[in-house]
């Protein structure tokens, strides 16, 4: 394979008080199959092993606005998750649009680095749009409450780096726009004091103050993780990257009442150590919880927010894409005149039922995916004490 070229730094055209004209646009839709790790062809790979080739691929894989003229234009005042990064798909930033302040997701495949150098990342890059925007359209009874309110997709201009203006023209670059989500990071809440993390984005949206939080409340915080995710899936969307830095512990304002014993935990004075799902076990009479008829209040008195769908599914399209995986299993097995040990079908329902918070299934997978995370309790196996 040839030698990678070097991207140009994201810096030179997003910065603070960068301003951008949006228009209005239809996200694609997301493919059925996905695009998954599509590699370039040749042909693209050798366009792409030139010094301007992802700007030759720019050019030729840019849309022109269907409006003359644009709906909104935006200030750029604090980047969140920014640069240069494998597979950093968006250049989020927050903005400041109609005096109001939100956040921009800036998918802009000049500034995507796959350190492979071999898959196209321009297909990526409209699947992973399509996927977000749909990802809100399904979650939509969860904005504002569980999500940040979606503002819509739109379509910006941008011109060629600086010095490169005369030789390229303008490019298109989608852009999400949601409404910024007041919140303190849990990656940033959950550390310790001498325990900084030297992740570029482990607080997206606010400064990082590290704090102690009580094993009670840690608990009490990942069941609310985990009872979002089982409603994200129940609405139809799987999140795979559910980790502390894409979600936020919600503003609560301070209380009189102590509600951990922990006189060092942050949250001992803003924060119930009581879980949702806890509650709702107890008002069931020992019957199955059914989450999918929580009223509003009940959903709104969840105390996080997931604020990243930058990577996620829609249940529909994996199953299907789980099912073919099964299939061709099955079949490779047939045709060595073997049996396949299993025939599994993957179904709505099976996912959904891994997915409850008060399943084994869906402790033992953020047991797993949060081992590393400061959120898991320290004085007990959060895994056996929730079974």
């Amino acid at each position: 394979m040839s030698e990678l070229i070097p991207l140009p730094d994201p810096s030179t055209q997003y910065h603070e008080g960068a301003t951008f004209e949006l228009h209005t646009h239809v996200a694609p839709p997301p493919n059925e199959d996905g695009c998954g790790r599509v590699k370039f062809t040749k042909a693209d790979r050798a366009v792409e092993s030139q010094p301007d080739g992802r700007l030759q691929h720019c050019s030729q894989y840019t849309v022109q606005p269907h409006s003359k003229y644009p709906s909104h234009q935006i200030i750029l005042r604090k980047g969140l998750s920014i640069g240069l990064s494998h597979l950093r798909f968006a250049q989020v930033w927050m903005v400041e649009c109609d005096g109001r302040t939100m956040v921009a997701r800036f998918y802009d495949p000049l500034y995507v680095f796959d350190d492979t150098g071999a898959y196209d990342i321009f297909l990526q890059t409209r699947e992973r749009v399509g996927t977000e925007v749909a990802a809100y359209t399904a979650l939509s009874r969860f904005q504002g409450s569980l999500i940040p309110r979606f503002v819509g997709c739109f379509l910006a201009m941008v011109s060629a780096p600086p010095g490169l203006e005369d030789r390229f023209p303008p490019r298109s670059v989608q852009i999400v726009l949601l409404e910024f989500f007041p919140g303190e990071s849990l990656r940033a809440l959950g550390a310790g004091q001498d325990e900084k993390d030297e992740d570029e984005d482990c607080d997206p949206q606010r400064d990082i103050h590290f704090t102690f939080v009580c094993d009670e409340h840690k608990t009490a915080i990942l069941d609310a993780v985990r009872l979002a995710d089982h409603l994200f899936i129940l609405s139809g969307v799987h999140h795979i990257d559910l980790k502390d830095r894409n979600v936020l512990l919600k503003e609560t304002l301070p209380s009189h009442t102590a509600f951990c014993s922990s006189a060092e935990c942050a949250l001992q004075h803003r924060l119930s150590a009581e879980s949702l799902i806890t509650q709702l076990a107890s008002q069931s009479g020992g019957e199955p919880v059914d989450y999918s008829v929580l009223t509003r209040q009940q959903i709104d008195s969840i105390p996080v927010a997931v604020i990243d769908f930058g990577s996620v599914h829609l249940v529909e399209h994996e199953i299907k894409r789980l099912n073919k995986m099964v299939t061709a299993f099955v079949e490779r097995f047939a045709s060595d005149g073997e049996h396949a040990p299993l025939e599994p079908t993957i179904t709505a329902a099976r996912l959904e039922n891994n997915s409850r918070p008060d399943s084994e299934a869906c402790q033992e997978k953020f047991h797993r995916s949060w081992r590393w995370s400061k959120w898991l309790p320290s004085t007990h196996d959060y895994l056996m004490s929730n079974r």
